[in-house]
């Protein structure tokens, strides 16, 4: 049952159907091919390196070469790049030879390493220029474009790299620099708790030497009466001498008692000078010192006046300190109230129900902007072209209208396409005669009434259409143009605030990040985010109150503080003026000493000639008379010796009395030394510690951690996979669906989809209907099966998922014969037109989503476009399933009943062509 070709009463022949058949499986495997690509690079660009190398600390850095072999490095199956000059790149250019030329300025390296000195104002951004041929393929320039955009990120992320690398490096350095701050303090500490020790036992050193001093002074005055005792002796001795031999009998008795005395006065003399050589020895060390601890001294005066000068500063400071943290306590205890009150579960979930109904709607009016403009990316449309869309679009229904109006009053011409079918009408016309005359009159009769019915169908179809377009729908108060004109001023003002929200996100958002999205998630952020704070603020809070509590005391004695490091300082100004004389004094004392010492030796001299004496006056006293010359010139010697004791004495005791005052002045002095240092040592003590804790919190990084975390930094986030080809999933869906429509639009090309003789013919309308689609739905069906199997390979797909592909194709093939059949049987050319727009919508919203709106709405009412989103989720192992495929058991339904009635309807005759036949035959 082959169906009848165009030619009125020949049969479509087999070649034709073999090469209808053929033709759309051949180009399904052909456009397969070429989407999936050969082994061979197919885009070639250029790179033109016109950058200068810079020169820094002495080593040449050249960033254009760097980039321009990053970038031929880049080089593989999607794109080669060529390195030229500018000369062969514009011609390049101009040739479609090069799909993009990527240019480097001559001061690129300049400009992309002005910031190694640290200076903002000096700090250039570095820019490359890419060209795009306007004589290549679209996607050849998107492609090098983008191949272009990962070497200047590469470039960018190995500089980011080696700054942030010095930044570590420079907290490594820091870190070194102090320690060894720290280990300076540590000294320190260690020489002021020296200090502190050596004034310690300093002042224990005076207090046992001013108790000695004390002491001699205390017993130089009974030294000062014996000596005076013994010079008033010795004179009595010298004039009583006339009166010894009178009293020998006296002088033996008291010879041996002043033999005695003279004994206890040598060994008292002796222990006298001893004693006195000993304090000698010591006064000189004392002097010696004297200069070391008077420049100690000095020194600690000098620590103490930039230490104590800064304490009053301090508990200053420390004041305010506190004072400020009670009023950050305040301000927590306000902004913890304050939160506490914004955080309403009820606000944020009513909040987020209303996210969730506006957000979809407000990416379905996305969706449908990127729909209204194909051509455009949907980041650069502006709402002056968006009102100017709705203003073209206004004008279209206006002159549709216009259109209709003109038809429907009849004074609008005939369309070719009318007229096309009227002249196929008439030539299908057959003389029911065979008188030739009749038949030619007839022939006339039927032509006009053929063009007459056809102008009146035309004109009443407008007319019926007008009605409706001005008819008003009850439910809306609106007629279909009115509600025309609303839907795109809706349109546009839901699509307003996409754009508004587009502009907002650009340069806030990631790359990648859709707006909407974040949006929705608001509310639930926002809560999320506030429970956070509002638990960081309770623990500020509870930190802060522990902060008062124990900074309390710091305040309150803050002055006492600062009052006691006053006085501290003026103590140790007043040593330092004070120990300025110490020298002088230990000089006088020394000089005093050693006069004590001669005074003290000449005593036990003295004493032991006495001894002598005594000891010889008792042995002699039988030869006192004899030596009573020699007595005399002894007791003189005696009496002058006693004179020199008495002194010597008095210069010992006034000496000693010196010594003792100044070392009552040298130990108060030692004294507030030794206090002044233990207060520095506690201070370098707490200032070490401090310094030390502050130093393990500082952090250190190794080579391994600096190489590793300047490359992440400098690159946080990287893509995992190369630049390719397109998913191959979406353009098989689109090859298949789109290769069986033009299948079934070819076919009634060839074949009429209305037998000539459907009106003469005396079998049933069933089967002239299934003579005219039969055959044609067969090979539809073939071809859905071979293309579902070319399509599973290709895509590697499973078995089952194989053949449920190309069952769903082979039924399309057949649904797709119903729907052209019906397109091309009540409509004829303006059928295959209709057909023609509904494969290029669909088309085109398979390749991208952004297609004027007019195109979207067709789709929407398009059987193919159902088609194409039903194989490809099917393919993609999408959801959806049922829907879609409910709407094209809808459509098959449909276009079965029409293609059938366009068969059944052309067999019967109205009333006038009955009349008009009956009068041709008579």
């Amino acid at each position: 049952m082959r169906p009848e070709s165009m030619h009125p009463g020949h049969r479509l022949s087999w070649q034709a159907i073999v090469v209808l058949a053929l033709v759309p499986l051949v180009a399904v495997a052909m456009l397969l091919g070429v989407s999936q690509g050969g082994n061979r690079p197919h885009v070639q660009a250029a790179v033109v390196n016109l950058d200068e190398a810079v020169t820094i600390d002495g080593q040449i850095v050249p960033l254009g070469r760097q980039l321009a072999a990053e970038m031929v490095a880049r080089t593989g199956e999607n794109i080669t790049w060529t390195l030229a000059d500018e000369a062969d790149a514009r011609a390049g250019l101009a040739e479609g030879r090069y799909a993009a030329v990527v240019t480097i300025p001559a001061q690129f390296s300049a400009a992309a390493t002005s910031f190694k000195d640290n200076d903002a104002d000096a700090a250039k951004q570095a820019t490359v220029q890419v060209d795009v041929s306007a004589n290549a393929p679209v996607t050849d320039a998107d492609l090098a474009r983008e191949i272009a955009g990962l070497a200047t990120n590469t470039i960018n992320a190995t500089l980011t790299e080696g700054y942030l690398g010095n930044v570590y490096v420079g907290f490594n350095t820091v870190g070194k620099q102090f320690t060894q701050l720290v280990d300076g303090v540590s000294r320190l500490d260690e020489g002021g708790k020296g200090l502190a020790d050596g004034a310690g036992q300093a002042v224990t050193g005076s207090e046992q030497l001013e108790t000695g001093l004390n002491t001699l002074v205390d017993k130089g005055g009974e030294l000062t009466e014996g000596a005076d005792g013994l010079a008033d002796g010795a004179s009595q001795v010298a004039d009583g001498t006339g009166t010894l031999a009178k009293g020998a009998k006296e002088l033996s008795d008291g010879a041996g008692g002043l033999a005695g005395g003279a004994g206890d006065l040598a060994d008292g003399s002796t222990a006298l000078a001893s004693g006195a050589n000993q304090f000698d020895q010591g006064i000189q060390q004392l002097n010696a010192q004297a200069p070391k601890l008077v420049e100690g001294v000095n020194t600690l005066v000098e620590g103490s006046e930039q230490v104590l000068g800064a304490v009053p500063d301090y508990t200053a400071g420390t004041g305010a300190v506190v004072d400020g943290v009670g009023a950050l306590r305040d301000g927590l205890v306000s902004l913890d109230d304050a939160l506490q009150g914004s955080l309403d579960p009820e606000t944020l979930a009513r909040l987020q129900s209303s996210m969730d109904e506006l957000v979809p709607a407000l990416k379905e009016a996305r969706t449908a902007l990127q729909v209204y403009f194909p051509d455009r990316d949907p980041a650069s449309i502006t709402q002056e072209e968006l009102e100017a869309a709705a203003k073209s679009f206004d004008k279209a229904l206006t002159g549709v209208e216009t259109t209709i109006d003109a038809l429907a009053e009849g004074t609008a011409p005939a369309s070719p396409e009318v007229e096309e079918l009227a002249r196929r009408i008439i030539a299908e016309w057959r003389c029911p005669v065979d008188d030739p005359e009749l038949c030619e009159q007839l022939g006339k009769v039927y032509a006009q009434g053929v063009i007459d019915g056809m102008a009146k169908g035309v004109q009443h179809g407008a007319a019926v259409v007008r009605e409706k377009l001005h008819t008003t729908d009850q439910r809306t108060g609106m007629t279909p143009l009115e509600s025309a004109r609303a839907f795109s001023r809706m349109a546009l003002r839901i699509a307003k605030p996409v754009i508004s929200i587009r502009d907002l996100a650009k340069g806030n958002l990631p790359e990648g990040t859709d707006p909407l999205d974040l949006l929705q998630q608001l509310p639930t952020t926002v809560g999320e985010k506030v429970g956070q704070l509002v638990d960081g603020v309770k623990r500020l809070r509870s930190g802060a109150d522990e902060l008062a509590t124990r900074a309390a005391p710091l305040k309150e004695n803050g002055p006492a503080l600062g009052e006691g490091a006053t006085a501290l300082l003026e103590g140790t100004r007043s040593l330092g003026e004070q120990v300025g004389a110490l020298p002088e004094g230990t000089r006088k004392l020394a000089d005093a000493s050693g006069q004590l010492s001669d005074g003290a030796n000449a005593v036990a001299d003295g004493a032991g000639a006495l001894a002598d004496g005594a000891g010889q006056l008792a042995d002699g006293a039988g030869q006192l008379s004899q030596g009573a010359g020699k007595l005399a010139n002894g007791a003189d010697q005696v009496a002058s010796g006693a004179d020199q004791l008495a002194a010597g004495a008095e210069r010992y005791v006034g000496g000693v009395g010196q010594a003792a005052e100044g070392m009552t002045t040298l130990r108060q002095g030692l004294i507030q030394l030794s206090d002044g240092a233990t207060a520095v040592s506690s201070g370098v003590s707490t200032l070490h510690d401090e310094l030390g804790a502050a130093r393990d919190k500082l952090p250190h990084y190794s080579a391994e951690d600096i190489e590793t975390l300047s490359r992440t930094v400098a690159s946080p986030v990287e893509r995992s996979n190369e630049v390719g080809a397109p998913a191959m999933v979406p353009i098989a869906a689109l090859l298949a669906v789109a290769t069986l429509w033009l299948g079934a639009l070819l076919t009634y090309a060839f074949a009429a989809p209305v037998p000539s003789d459907v009106v003469t013919d005396s079998r049933s309308s069933v089967w002239l209907w299934l003579r005219t689609v039969g055959l044609p739905g067969l090979i539809g069906a073939g071809q859905g099966v071979l293309i579902g199997a070319i399509a599973g390979v290709a895509l590697n797909l499973s078995l089952p998922r194989t053949v449920v592909a190309m069952g769903l194709l082979a039924v399309f093939g057949v649904s797709f014969v119903l729907i052209n059949h019906a397109l091309t049987a009540w409509f004829g050319t303006i059928g295959r037109g209709l057909a023609v727009l509904l494969l290029v919508a669909t088309v085109g919203l398979g390749l991208t989503s952004t297609v004027p709106g007019w195109v979207a709405q067709v789709a929407a009412f398009s059987p193919l476009h159902n088609a194409l989103l039903l194989v490809r989720t099917w393919l993609a192992h999408g959801s959806g399933l049922v829907l879609l495929a409910g709407g094209a058991l809808l459509f098959g339904v449909i276009a079965l009943a029409c293609s059938y009635a366009g068969i059944a309807a052309r067999r019967r005759l109205t009333a006038e062509q009955f009349r008009a036949r009956v009068a041709e035959a008579s």
